[in-house]
């Protein structure tokens, strides 16, 4: 045993620290598997027995007592039999200690591991090379498996030369990540179907609409009768809202995918506001809504022209419709430390507090009195297209009511 050789290092010394006294089995066993962990394969019986002698003089308590008390399992092997047991390991295989010890090591472990534990034993034992951590199949009395990642050290073992095998049991670790990987390929699967609906309902939709919508501009540009003319009128409104709710569902589908493409060029910022608010000017004016547009800095950002039209007319399309006739809709451009931000406030019913946090959520839908609300789409898309742009998205709460939605650009 080398417990007097540290001793005597540390009496000829004073740079070689002296073992802790006092410390529980507890915090000994911790202590020995970090050293178990830190010694490198190949490691000899000399160092593996220095440290377990180490351990049992810190903590003032026999090996036996140690091991007995350990938290993982631990069993002693030496000539092809269990020398020892501890009380971690009886209990996962459901034995009592006299009924292990003695009997073929090998008894306990599963028939397909056999050959390569005993291999693994073998080479610890002729080698005197610790083995690094593996998990292997173990048997309970009642013949269920039982997976432990083992990992064994050889060392003289009241005089005898053997090998400890040390064991965590992993089988619920194992089946948690087994489970958690069929729950991703489920998941992929799903999402590759999904798409592929999208797929084919896109294209199968958009062809009869587009065939729709010719026909009802063709009617609108030949018909003189005002009966004929209101149905075109109202079948092409219904031709665009069905195209838009394609285009939402194509593009929750790229956002979810992470394959949302954003077309970027060098752009002002000032000119697109303007855009916004003449698409939405017809609609403000008709609900009573003032469209306010404060001096904005022109500032040169690298963006998608048509993405970002699309982020504002959502953002200012939602603050007119929640807006009450007679109140201002403001938007703004202007600098910050992260580059320009673009702000849309209203006067509308504001966002609860509650909702803050997921208001960009996919289908989330705001305050409903009085207000068509759509598919609560648009701003889980908006925030997607912003962060393709490298920019960030959020909303402000009015100290009363209202809110100011807003996003940041990096500039050029």
């Amino acid at each position: 045993m080398y417990a007097l050789e540290c001793d005597k290092r540390v009496a000829m010394d004073p740079t070689v620290q002296a073992p802790v006294q006092g410390l529980s089995p507890e915090d000994a066993v911790e202590r020995l598997r970090a050293v178990v962990a830190a010694l490198p394969e190949g490691s000899t019986r000399r160092d593996a027995d220095a440290a377990l002698d180490v351990l049992a003089v810190a903590t003032g308590a026999s090996l036996r007592m140690l091991l007995e008390r350990a938290p993982d399992c631990v069993a002693v092997h030496c000539g092809a039999k269990l020398l020892f047991a501890n009380a971690v390991l009886r209990k996962q295989l459901g034995y009592e200690l006299e009924e292990m010890v003695g009997r073929a090591t090998m008894d306990f472990v599963h028939p397909d591991d056999r050959e390569v534990v005993a291999a693994r034993v073998r080479d610890a034992m002729v080698h005197g090379r610790a083995a690094p951590p593996r998990v292997d199949r173990f048997v309970t009395r009642d013949g269920s498996p039982c997976l432990l990642e083992v990992s064994s050290l050889p060392f003289v073992f009241e005089g005898v030369p053997a090998v400890v095998v040390f064991g965590r049991d992993v089988t619920a670790r194992l089946k948690a990540e087994s489970d958690r990987a069929e729950a991703l390929g489920a998941a992929e699967r799903a999402l590759a179907a999904r798409d592929a609906v999208l797929a084919i309902v896109s294209h199968d939709l958009r062809s009869p609409l587009a065939t729709v919508r010719a026909a009802g501009e063709l009617t609108l540009r030949t018909c003189s009768e005002e009966r004929a003319r209101t149905c075109a009128e109202a079948t092409l409104r219904a031709v665009a809202r069905m195209e838009r709710l394609i285009a939402d569902l194509l593009d929750v589908a790229s956002i979810d995918a992470g394959r949302l493409k954003v077309d970027l060029s060098l752009m002002h910022i000032a000119p697109a506001l303007d855009e916004a608010v003449e698409a939405l000017r017809p609609e403000a004016d008709a609900r009573g809504v003032l469209l306010e547009l404060l001096p904005s800095v022109d500032t040169v950002v690298s963006g998608d022209r048509g993405r970002l039209h699309q982020v504002l007319t959502n953002l200012v399309g939602n603050a007119v419709r929640y807006s009450p006739p007679g109140c201002a809709v403001v938007l703004q451009a202007k600098a910050v430390s992260a580059g320009v931000r673009v702000s849309v406030s209203d006067r509308g019913p504001g966002v609860p507090a509650d909702d803050i946090g997921r208001v960009f959520e996919r289908y989330y839908r705001g305050p409903t009195e009085g207000v068509h609300t759509g598919r609560g789409l648009g701003l889980y898309i908006a925030r997607g297209i912003i962060e393709a742009h490298g920019g960030r998205i959020g909303v402000d709460a009015g100290p009363d009511r209202g809110s100011t939605f807003w996003f940041d650009l990096p500039t050029e």
